[in-house]
């Protein structure tokens, strides 16, 4: 009344009451009395009638609450409509601060709610709020009366059954401190994001079943090779909701610093996050199983894994590295938003235009090269694999925070692009109707991409990581926050000032101002048309879900491996066995999100004003990551049970110990381990030592076989020939005589082994890469295609040569599958097969020798695996014993592999009958190499039982031709129950020294030695005892 300015705009009060209650508005003028409005629940003409009568218009909606906003005096405490108010321009500013109200929204608990890898800010919550007309944002700089006071206050429409929504406002001469009378629960805004906790917890499954079946471990389904793609969403959302929570705040220009704003965020993934880490470490040691190395644990307490390629793909909870890429760009999230505030329209569009190009340069730049560069450049990269710059890049492209910036701020772009089309004068426009269904038009795009292979994109494994899907993502973060009716009052930029804008109905100088509303059937229709096609089905969907689904998406995403570890079953090829996993998985981050998350999130926000407090988060989590990595013994860490570490066979007479050989390449390598040891104690007192490092591991990709589309699983053999040598490194002839083997040197003083510098031709770089691939073995009922690929050489074996040997001191033999280069075209193809290779100038493998190139010996089939030949000098040249029975004899050139067959025998009569006995002469294969002994020759052989497990024995040949075996002995006491491959023979002293060192890997996990006095030996030859 009067000549203030007042106005009601519509709004829902109900009660679960069934007493009618009044509404009752109490203008605070020191010229007019209150005026009431009663609902008598009886009459809605009447109704009517009384808001006419007193200029006011309200919509009737059934039984209403009592609202109430009474006079309150400058004497009275200002707080402010309790904790649920906000007070942005206080008349009493010390006061206030007192109170902790403040503009920059920080309450604790509510700044901390999060939203997975993204922070929902608590304006998103949209609180009643107390803000000055002129719309300065309330932040103390800009001084008004208390006459000019604007209340909004939304209330939600919770319990009735007939409900009307929308804001009560109030503006009279009034201070600015207010109560109610009834406790009103707050309504979610026109802009606040619609079923947010439920796209993510179904993106977040869609990630977990593409790992499953990147695993291999579910169904070859089209559709589910497609979760990785959601992982660039997230930081998308990010941005989109921090930037569009910001923004809608009351003090959208207010930002705390970025320490503080990437700290408080940090809350609520680090706590989960660490919580993973500590259990997968312990399931990990619980099963036997190597750590990674322990500075690469270290760094993941720091969430630093993916800056540096090199340890990105090797951690532990890998998947996770996306979060070290969220704390940087909450870190510059600040800088960001202040500069995106600053933006029109016209160039909100063209950012995001620029920030869609990024993921189509991996088709564009393949296709200007004219075939230079294959679109499918990048999958040859193999995971954990840095040996080569294309792993690097390939590796940066896929998980480095510099090749997601693009999509993080995107988000924010994104939001600023929605505000500003928000807040056009006169409207949204028509262009923004279809995206009032975004959601649903962005998930039916993405699911047609999902569905349908022809629509595919370019290098869609890479350009799909870094956001090719941007434009249907970011459709689907549209209509999931859908930009009202053009009927409704824009919210005003709060970056720019601007006058006030009246409300539907104004009240100036007590004569009642209002827009008649629409009549007619036309009108009707039309007002239900917008309605309808306002409301997105999606969303509407999505809102019957809980909003606390967003926890427990996150929980779920960094659970997932350890919940499929604990799982019984890891072939989930079975539709009901997905189910039954993802529900457990479900289950367990329900759990989580709804217990432990809230507690350390508390936790963490109620010390997040202390930095060297939060940062003893981190501190304690890499304390306990490195411990862990760097105590656990990954020699013997392995899910097989292996023999102790030292074993006395008979006392003084044989003991068998485990070597403790180390090598960097070893370290940096999941889950690679050194076995087939080979030892070489030269003439001049030096010992040499080479071994395999040895590693298995799956892949799984797309690929083609015979025209068509299939999955294509590939065990990946990862090989290396590791080598050392040390000067002087034989122990003295007085050490060997003893039987302390800390005296013998075995381990060389812990010198590490490094990786031969075996090359594929001579005067090349070129490593031993590259090689050829056997053929595949496709299985039609899946579609799969079953592959295998050898990264390298395998069973490395020290040769000594005669002394002044133009070669050297010793050479390398080893087998292996060929390279392409020196077999074009052998790729799934019978000449890709393993064959005999020799490195003569082994010298040059060692560090620091330059390396060496390895030649096929040029004898035995060339499609048929070639491996176990026992190499000896004989007259100064080169021998091979190529098959035990019958025993036969080659003659070879090292340096280029020229050889010939010379003898075959089968003479003795116990090697026929053992070969009968097993089954075959094909399973009598050699072993190591031999050494001169007793005026003859010594070396060692094995047989391959049907249940593949190996029995050694030693065997004697004649010293001249053609090369009689003379003796066979018992077995060996190799341990391991069968799982023990013998690799090496040497005697340190010859026979003088008394000892005989067999070298020999057990069950592809542990290298260890025999040593055995020649006596124990001998009686071993002795079959009739």
């Amino acid at each position: 009344g009067g000549s203030a300015k007042s106005a009601l705009r519509r709004g829902s009060f109900e009660t679960n009451s069934s007493v009618i209650a009044p509404i009752q508005v109490t203008y605070l003028n020191d010229k007019a009395p209150p005026k009431e409005i009663h609902d008598s629940g009886t009459d809605s003409s009447e109704r009517a009638r009384q808001a006419q009568a007193s200029s006011l218009r309200v919509k009737p909606i059934g039984q209403r609450q009592l609202f109430d906003v009474p006079p309150i005096t400058d004497t009275e405490n200002r707080t402010a409509l309790r904790s649920s108010w906000r007070i942005l321009d206080p008349v009493a500013p010390d006061e206030m601060a007192r109170d902790r109200f403040n503009s920059s929204e920080t309450n604790t608990s509510e700044n901390s709610r999060t939203n997975t890898s993204e922070i929902s800010d608590t304006s998103n919550d949209q609180a009643p709020m107390i803000r000055n007309k002129r719309g300065d944002g309330g932040d103390g700089n800009s001084r008004q009366p208390a006459s000019d006071i604007t209340i909004e206050v939304d209330v939600p429409a919770a319990e009735s059954e007939k409900t009307a929504t929308g804001t009560a406002q109030v503006a009279g001469r009034a201070p600015a401190n207010w109560s109610t009378s009834k406790g009103f629960t707050k309504k979610k805004s026109k802009d606040y994001i619609m079923g947010l906790g439920t796209a993510r917890v179904l993106a977040s499954i869609h990630v977990v079943v593409g790992h499953l079946h990147a695993m291999g471990a579910v169904d070859n389904v089209y559709l589910f090779g497609w979760g990785f793609t959601w992982v660039p969403w997230f930081f998308m959302l990010s941005g989109y909701v921090n930037a569009h929570a910001r923004q809608h705040s009351s003090a959208p220009d207010k930002l705390e610093p970025a320490w503080i704003f990437a700290i408080k965020r940090a809350g609520a993934i680090f706590p989960v996050y660490a919580l993973g880490m500590v259990i997968a470490v312990i399931l990990r040691m619980a099963d036997n199983r190597r750590l990674p190395n322990w500075w690469i644990l270290g760094s993941q307490g720091f969430l630093l894994q993916s800056f540096l390629p090199w340890m990105t793909e090797r951690g532990l909870q890998a998947h996770c590295w996306f979060l070290s890429c969220m704390v940087l760009y909450w870190l510059i999230f600040p800088t960001v938003y202040r500069f995106t505030r600053k933006l029109t329209l016209p160039a909100v569009t063209f950012a995001l235009a620029l920030c869609a190009i990024p993921p189509w340069l991996l088709a564009i730049v393949p296709a200007a090269s004219g075939g230079r560069i294959d679109e499918d450049w990048f999958s040859q990269h193999r995971g954990g694999s840095v040996a080569t710059p294309l792993d690097l890049w390939v590796i940066t492209l896929k998980f480095s925070p510099i090749c997601y910036f693009h999509v993080f701020i995107s988000g924010i772009f994104l939001a600023r692009w929605r505000f500003l089309v928000r807040s056009r004068a006169g409207g949204p426009g028509w262009f923004v109707w279809p995206m009032r269904w975004g959601a649903s038009l962005g998930y039916l795009g993405v699911l047609l991409i999902f569905s349908i292979e022809a629509l595919r994109p370019s290098a869609a494994k890479l350009s799909a990581r870094l956001s090719v899907l941007m434009p249907l993502q970011g459709l689907i973060l549209l209509g999931l926050s859908p930009i009202p009716p053009a009927d409704e009052p824009p919210q005003a930029d709060k970056s720019q000032p601007e006058a006030h804008t009246a409300n539907a109905a104004t009240i100036e100088d007590g004569v009642g101002r209002q827009d008649s509303p629409p009549d007619g059937a036309a009108s009707k229709l039309k007002a239900r048309l917008t309605m309808l096609l306002a409301k997105d089905p999606v969303v509407q969907l999505f809102a019957l879900f809980p909003e606390a689904l967003g926890d427990t998406s996150y929980c779920q995403y960094v659970l997932q491996f350890i919940a499929y570890n604990v799982w019984p079953l890891h072939d989930l090829q079975d539709a009901s066995r997905l189910i039954c996993f993802q529900l457990f998985l479900l289950a367990i981050s329900a759990l989580t999100a709804q217990t432990f998350l809230p507690w350390s999130r508390d936790l963490w926000m109620k010390h997040a004003s202390s930095n060297w407090r939060i940062l003893l988060n981190p501190l304690l989590l890499t304390a306990f990551l490195a411990l862990c990595g760097g105590f656990w013994n990954p020699d013997s860490a392995t899910s097989i049970a292996l023999p102790p570490p030292y074993v006395v066979v008979e006392e003084g007479r044989a003991v068998d110990l485990a070597l403790n050989w180390t090598s960097p390449v070893v370290d940096e390598t999941h889950d690679m381990v050194l076995i087939n040891p080979s030892l070489l104690f030269t003439s001049n007192g030096d010992y040499v030592r080479a071994a395999r490092g040895h590693a298995i591991r799956w892949e799984r990709r797309e690929g083609e076989w015979e025209g068509k589309r299939v999955t294509e699983e590939i065990k990946v053999w990862e090989s290396k020939v590791l080598m050392g040598r040390r000067s002087g490194g034989r122990a003295s002839l007085r050490d060997w005589q003893s039987w302390d083997p800390a005296r013998w040197n075995l381990d060389a003083s812990a010198e590490p082994l490094s990786e031969a510098g075996l090359q594929r031709n001579v005067g090349t770089a070129q490593g031993w890469n590259e090689l050829c691939e056997p053929e595949p073995e496709y299985v039609e009922v899946n579609n799969t295609l079953v592959r295998m690929m050898m990264t390298g050489p395998e069973d490395p074996k020290l040769l000594s040569h005669p002394s002044g040997s133009i070669h050297g001191d010793f050479s390398l033999i080893y087998s292996s599958f060929p390279p392409e280069e020196h077999r074009p075209g052998c790729k799934w193809t019978l000449d890709s097969v393993k064959q005999m290779h020799v490195a003569a100038f082994g010298e040059g493998l060692l560090p620091g020798g330059g390396g060496a190139p390895g030649v096929r010996l040029e004898c035995g089939k060339t499609q048929v695996d070639e491996k176990n030949w026992i190499g000896f000098y004989h007259q100064g040249q080169q021998h091979f014993i190529y098959t035990m029975h019958p025993h036969t004899v080659l003659v070879s050139r090292p340096s280029d592999g020229a050889c010939q067959q010379i003898h075959s025998t089968s003479s003795f009569t116990a090697i026929a009958e053992l070969a009968d006995a097993v089954g075959g002469q094909e399973r009598l294969h050699g072993s190591a190499t031999a050494v001169e002994y007793q005026g003859g020759y010594l070396g060692l052989f094995h047989v391959l039982s049907r249940t593949r497990k190996y029995v050694t024995m030693a065997y004697k040949f004649q010293a001249s031709e053609p090369f009689l075996i003379t003796a066979v002995s018992k077995p060996l006491p190799l341990q391991g129950d069968g799982g023990g491959f013998a690799s090496s023979l040497s005697l340190p002293y010859g026979e003088r020294g008394g000892k005989v060192v067999i070298g020999y890997g057990v069950k592809d996990a542990q290298s260890r030695v025999l040593v055995m006095s020649t006596v124990a030996l001998e009686e071993l030859f002795n079959l009739c005892e």
